[in-house]
């Protein structure tokens, strides 16, 4: 049986209803009745049904048949007619709307059943075969050769773009058209027509491929070469019922084939007058071939005579192959090989640099090696002087445990100590000759300092800036403090010609300083955040609570009774505040589920986007996200606050663009916090709007800051954020620019855990005629409190100390139903309560009631099995939810 939802179309009640419980029992989900074509659409366009049941005569501007082509047109949802009427002119109507099924009235269940579940499937495979073609011919006309389909008359019967441009006929045009009209070929050399390839696939059946030299003439009597494949198109059983030809232009490879004739010759020149001796030596050791060059330093050798390299090349002095011969070498393994050769010429010792390559042909094999050979006699004189200079002084600096380098006064490196290169993952010869901004020092840091001008101060007055310390970076972009000496190196005339500098790793030092300034600031803030939160609740417990006393002894007529209402809408909004307080001092966690955060991106985004039209909303969500334990109000909470403060950042529209991704604790270095391992998910929020300075940037998370006008913010948006994504054992990171925009990251730990179900529950007074033990040390809170659960029939006891709590239950434990107990007491806490309560009867029930939030020690008391908890401030209707939840909750074997 299916479980499709449907949604019923129908103005009569009753008649709607028996469709209901009919569709009930086949086992489909009735998601919607709609009693107008006006009210169909809307829910059409909200719910989204699998199909709909539609009466043709409605009530109302809009009959079923015009509800019924609405929703076919712009949703795509299947409609099947159930109505009374089965005259023509209807039916006519009801026809032009393509509709998935017809049913009179009056009907079998499994008529209907029948009808609904071959709609289902008919639209099932409509909408299958539609993808299919959609994505065929979107295919046949991206890919970059030409392509035309003939039937077997060699009528064409499909053209796409590149055919099109080829041939200089439209597809409209060809249609229908003989191919040897449209595609016109002659032999590029004989200028006859060439053989239709096409007739051949007919008659054979085989795939034929175009001769040599075939120039296809266009439209315009444009002639192209081209070449090509034709190929049968057979049905599903084989018969060819046409042929498809795939074509391209040439003109470009032969343009090539010219070029890189051209190029040989011009390759040839360059071999044969260079300054390098050049030999080809065949697997057999045989001289092949040799350039000017090797012609001048052997002109006794003749190549006609096939000699050997070894006896031509040593003359009488080796009459055997050399010793690590490269060319030997080349051709065993493939590879490029190098040796130094010292030959004794004229009484002087040359040195000969040798290097081979392999020569392959087609196949790949190695048919023979090039030798190249170079005197580099002059130049290994001036080396070895070089390194005999700079032995001692590459010694000391090469061995030293520290960055070592020298620039000139530009800020080019001139030398690249082996720390230094393996700290910045850099070799000597990527880094020599580079200016140091851009390579090793960024442009400007996190501070926004411009050290592209200190380098250039430093280049005019090192001793100016004889010590330092400054952000640089690392080859892969990893950001590092280092702490800097600078000393000038002078010439003889005592002009400066370079720095010398030295660096230590202070990274660590750096990060560990602004960590404990971080922690201690944000712990500090929290502290008193949480504690103003915690008295604001009480204080606000209180007037809710007599507002709630007094709404229902007041009349809905009475002048005061919105006066009433106001205030609890106050009380409310005074709520969140302190909501965002407690989110920010990380005890603002309510409920964990595991949730899906790409839905709740979407979502939200999406509502997002309704109310700001002027931006463009981008959204890169990873597919397989991992899920995450979190609050989702508390998620959305962050979520809207990063969407209202980039739609502040852009008055005037721009992008905004969100992503998700997972990663690990590895890939989250170099941040003001040390990431717990585990895998975490990722949401990075950005926006191009105006973007922040580093001061701003400092403060954007603590309480009451705020950059915008007064009455437009109260600075506690961010705060909150910071402190519920810590709550969630997550972190918050930001990026912005003045003028680029911003980026927020949120890494939130990753959950194996099921997404978890969401579940409405209706608001309504409940009451009782239980006894409730009510304990609180505000004595305004108690009075309120008593009033309200007598309001609800409840039978009241109260206490104000933890003490007294305990020696009056001890009294009337077998009366008391439930105990409310606040968290936060003098002397003895909650907590301590609760466990000596617990003692006394472990049966017994408890409401745990506190001004702060659930999270931290409230927590702690519920996992101990507390039965519940509720926030303060609350109105009535929420204390009796709570309560009863409680009460009637039935124990489960």
């Amino acid at each position: 049986m299916s479980n499709s939802r449907i949604l019923i179309v129908e103005d009569e009640g009753i008649i709607a209803k028996d469709i209901q419980s009919t569709l009930n029992r086949s086992g489909y989900s009735v998601i919607g009745i709609a009693s107008s074509g006006e009210e169909a659409i809307k829910k059409a366009m909200e719910i989204h049904p699998d199909l709909v049941l539609m009466d043709i005569v409605l009530e109302g501007a809009m009959d079923g048949v015009e509800a019924a082509e609405h929703i076919r047109d712009h949703f795509d949802i299947p409609v099947v007619y159930l109505t009374a009427y089965s005259d023509d002119t209807t039916l006519q109507r009801a026809k032009i709307t393509e509709p998935f099924g017809y049913i009179l009235k009056p009907f079998q269940e499994k008529e209907l059943y029948t009808t609904i579940e071959m709609a289902l499937y008919k639209h099932t495979m409509q909408r299958k075969l539609k993808e299919s073609e959609q994505w065929l011919a979107t295919t046949l006309k991206s890919i970059g050769d030409a392509v035309i389909a003939t039937d077997t008359g060699k009528l064409i019967t499909f053209m796409n773009p590149v055919a099109e441009a080829l041939t200089g006929w439209k597809q409209e045009e060809a249609i229908g058209k003989p191919l040897k009209d449209v595609f016109k070929i002659i032999n590029e050399k004989t200028g006859k027509q060439a053989d239709d390839p096409v007739a051949k696939v007919l008659m054979e059946g085989v795939i034929v491929g175009l001769a040599n030299h075939t120039v296809l003439i266009a439209k315009d009597g444009t002639k192209k070469p081209v070449d090509d494949s034709s190929a049968p198109i057979r049905d599903d059983k084989g018969k060819i019922i046409g042929v498809v030809l795939v074509f391209r232009d040439i003109s470009e490879r032969k343009i090539a084939v010219e070029q890189l004739r051209a190029s040989e010759e011009r390759h040839r020149s360059v071999v044969d007058n260079i300054n390098v001796g050049i030999a080809l030596i065949s697997r057999n050791m045989e001289i092949l071939a040799l350039n000017n060059q090797m012609k001048k330093w052997y002109p006794d050798i003749d190549i006609s005579q096939k000699p050997i390299c070894y006896k031509s090349f040593n003359k009488p002095s080796i009459n055997d192959l050399c010793p690590d011969c490269p060319a030997c070498l080349t051709m065993d393994d493939g590879e490029a090989h190098e040796s130094i050769r010292d030959i004794l010429a004229d009484n002087e010792a040359r040195n000969y640099r040798v290097l081979s390559s392999p020569l392959k042909d087609k196949a790949g094999k190695i048919i023979a090696a090039i030798e190249m050979v170079e005197d580099i006699t002059d130049q290994k004189k001036a080396q070895e002087a070089l390194q005999r200079s700079e032995l001692k002084y590459r010694e000391l600096v090469q061995n030293a445990n520290s960055i070592i380098l020298r620039m000139d006064s530009q800020g080019n490196v001139t030398f690249f100590n082996e720390f230094a290169q393996q700290f910045f993952g850099y070799t000597e010869d990527e880094i020599l000759g580079k200016n140091v901004v851009g390579s090793i020092v960024p442009e400007t840091d996190s501070e926004l300092r411009n050290l592209a001008a200190m380098i250039r101060d430093i280049g005019l007055n090192p001793e100016k800036h004889a010590s330092n310390e400054n952000e640089n970076m690392r080859k892969d972009g990893g950001r590092i403090w280092v702490s800097w000496t600078n000393k000038a190196i002078y010439d003889k005339d005592g002009n400066i010609i370079e720095t010398l500098c030295v660096g230590n790793d202070v990274t660590e030092r750096k990060l560990l300083e602004r960590q404990l300034f971080q922690a201690l600031k944000m712990e500090s803030i929290g502290t008193l955040a949480g504690g103003v939160a915690h008295d604001f609740n009480n204080l606000l417990m209180g007037i809710l609570g007599n507002a709630s006393l007094m709404l229902m002894n007041t009349d809905p007529a009475d002048p005061n009774y919105n006066r009433l209402k106001s205030i609890e809408k106050q009380v409310e909004s005074g709520s969140k505040l302190t909501s965002q307080l407690l989110g920010y001092a990380r005890k603002g966690k309510y409920e964990l589920k595991t949730i899906n955060l790409n839905q709740l991106v979407k979502d939200t985004s999406e509502l997002f986007g309704r109310t700001r039209k002027d931006i463009s909303i981008y959204l890169e969500l990873l597919p397989d996200l991992l899920a995450v334990e979190a609050d989702k109000g508390q998620i959305e909470q962050i979520l809207w606050n990063l969407y209202v403060n980039a739609a502040d950042a852009m008055p005037g529209g721009g992008n905004f663009i969100l992503k998700t991704f997972n990663t690990d604790h590895k890939n989250m270095k170099g941040r003001l916090y040390v990431p717990r391992p585990c895998k975490y998910v990722i949401l990075t929020v950005t926006d191009t709007g105006i973007g922040m300075d580093n001061e701003i940037k400092e403060r954007i998370f603590d309480p009451f800051f705020t950059t915008k006008e007064m009455g437009r913010g109260t600075g506690l948006g961010l705060a909150s954020a910071y402190g519920i994504i810590n709550g969630h054992d997550g972190y918050i990171d930001v990026e912005s620019r003045k003028g680029e925009g911003t980026t927020f990251s949120i890494y939130l730990p990753a959950s194996e855990k099921k997404i978890a179900k969401s579940v409405d529950i209706a608001e309504k007074l409940l009451r009782g005629t239980e006894t409730v033990l009510l304990i609180d040390d505000e004595e305004t809170i108690l009075d309120v409190g008593q009033a309200l659960l007598k309001a609800m029939c409840y039978k009241v006891l109260t206490a104000k100390s933890g003490q007294e709590a305990i020696e009056l239950y001890q009294k009337n434990q077998e009366d008391t139903d439930i105990v409310i107990l606040d968290m936060i007491m003098p002397n003895m806490s909650g907590g301590e309560v609760y466990d000596r309560m617990k003692e006394i009867n472990p049966d017994i029930k408890v409401l745990l009631s506190s001004g702060y939030s659930v999270d931290g020690q409230a927590t702690d008391i519920l996992n101990r099995g507390c039965n519940g908890f509720i926030q303060k401030p609350f109105n009535i209707n929420e204390l009796s939810a709570a309560i009863r939840q409680i009460l009637d909750k039935k124990l489960t074997p």
